[in-house]
């Protein structure tokens, strides 16, 4: 039976039982019906008591759509019953930190009900608010850390599984960023909001909103796939899709000038960024390679996993972004013997402190054995960039030169989508359409030199 209220605004919710849930919680629909303009009181009472039959009779027919929804409460469902399982934990938790500034405008809003205008407020709404979410330690770090047996900075760094540059950032009372700021507190077992206080940063870049965007365009779409929503919405909203936007990537000799400015840095750091470089892989593929992984052999490296950092909880070992991202790739040789050489030198120093190599160990872990943290690998990138005045690209962008480099020389869809981890050929042309249209562009003039046309 239909039971309904009237609200203060003039409308009127109808609710509706629709039997219990999985963990005995009675099911409720409701929808709202705002009479128009001028009726009369009979009117409006004969219209609603039509309104709560016709609600009714389509909730207990099993037709009820959904579309009564509202945003906010939809994501819920989406967060429990799509994200957590399929995605990966770091995704989930990046996911949960854009959804506030989201559901501040939309949260309130039916499924059915949302429109280009609410999108284009959302868009104005990001780039008008703080985008970087940065935090400052209140009070003396150092005492906190004392109560918890800490004399410096590299017992925090262990415990937290920053870089030691980040804790005394943070220590000196520097911006840190959110993620940063719950790793410390966690550490130290304080709250976050007694430990750091919130500090106003940069508002967001376009770039950032698009992620923002293309997040409520993945929700919407999964409440067409539920048959929650009758059309896309992502299309009758114009929210933004990744259709062959141009990707930032190195040259040939810009990539080129990158290794030359390596070879004065670090082993470690050189050879992991050769190694992103001539391979196209992730960053949290790479952290997550063990020696075991390398057939020396046969040059070839096997990824199956991946490093994701969880505040909290430190850096853990996780799947890959999709099935197809398991993978054997085929190593250049002289990714090989730079590996061969970060080898050597890393067996020389374990055996220094009494220890030997093991094929279990992670390639570009600490001695301890502990998981790796792509952040810092990252971080140290941003800065080499600076130091040698190199184009100002970020490490993801090695995956794309890779890539490219392959496409324009003319390496089949097939096997770049192979060497990427790609779930299919499509996603690669989808991405790289650009570089694939400049080697089409190269393949005709081919043909001109070859009958000379």
């Amino acid at each position: 039976m239909a039971s309904v209220r009237k609200r203060a605004n003039g409308t009127y919710q109808i609710r509706v039982y629709d039997g219990y849930d999985a963990s005995g919680h009675q099911i409720e629909r409701t929808m709202t019906w705002r009479p128009e303009p001028g009726w009369s009181a009979a009117r409006t009472k004969k219209e609603l008591e039509r309104q709560k039959l016709a609600f009714e009779q389509e909730v207990e027919s099993g037709d009820y759509s959904g579309q009564h929804i509202k945003f906010e409460v939809f994501v819920e469902r989406w967060i429990t019953q799509y994200a957590t399982p399929e995605l990966a934990p770091k995704t989930v938790y990046d996911y949960q930190r854009m959804l506030p500034a989201i559901n501040a405008v939309l949260g309130h809003l039916y499924l059915i009900k949302i429109k280009p205008a609410h999108i284009i407020e959302l868009r104005d709404s990001l780039l008008a608010g703080s985008g970087t979410d940065t935090w400052v330690v209140n009070g003396d770090l150092k005492h906190h850390m004392a109560q918890q047996g800490m004399a410096t900075y590299r017992e925090l760094q262990t415990a937290t599984q920053l870089s030691e540059d980040t804790v005394r950032s943070a220590a000196q009372g520097k911006t840190v960023s959110r993620r940063t700021a719950e790793a410390i507190s966690a550490a130290l077992g304080q709250p976050l909001e007694e430990l750091f206080r919130e500090h106003p940063g940069k508002t967001r870049s376009g770039t950032t909103v698009r992620h923002y965007l293309r997040l409520v365009s993945s929700i919407l779409s999964k409440a067409v796939e539920w048959q929650l929503l009758s059309s896309n919405p992502a299309e009758r909203v114009g929210l933004p899709r990744k259709d062959g936007k141009k990707q930032p990537v190195l040259t040939i000799a810009q990539a080129k000038r990158l290794l030359d400015c390596l070879q004065r840095e670090p082993i470690m750091q050189r050879t992991a960024i050769t190694i992103l470089l001539t391979t196209g892989m992730r960053r949290e593929e790479l952290m997550a390679l063990r020696w075991s992984s390398i057939d020396w052999e046969d040059g070839l490296i096997t990824i199956d996993a991946a490093v994701q950092y969880m505040p909290g909880k430190g850096c853990i070992m996780g799947e890959t972004k999709t099935d197809s991202s398991d993978r054997v790739i085929k190593a250049a040789s002289a990714t090989i013997i730079c590996l061969q050489e970060w080898q050597s030198y890393r067996r020389a120093q374990m055996q220094e402190l009494g220890g030997d190599l093991d094929d279990d160990m992670f390639v570009f872990g600490d001695m301890d054995g502990k998981v790796p943290n792509p952040d810092s690998l990252t971080q140290w990138f941003a800065r080499f960039v600076k130091r040698h005045n190199l184009p100002p690209v970020h490490l993801h962008t090695l995956r794309h030169t890779t890539a490219t480099i392959m496409i324009e020389r003319h390496c089949p869809v097939t096997t770049v989508a192979g060497t990427l981890g790609h779930a299919s050929p499509t996603t690669t042309t989808t991405i790289y359409a650009h570089a694939i249209a400049r080697a089409s562009a190269r393949s005709a003039a081919v043909m001109d030199d070859v009958f000379g046309f």
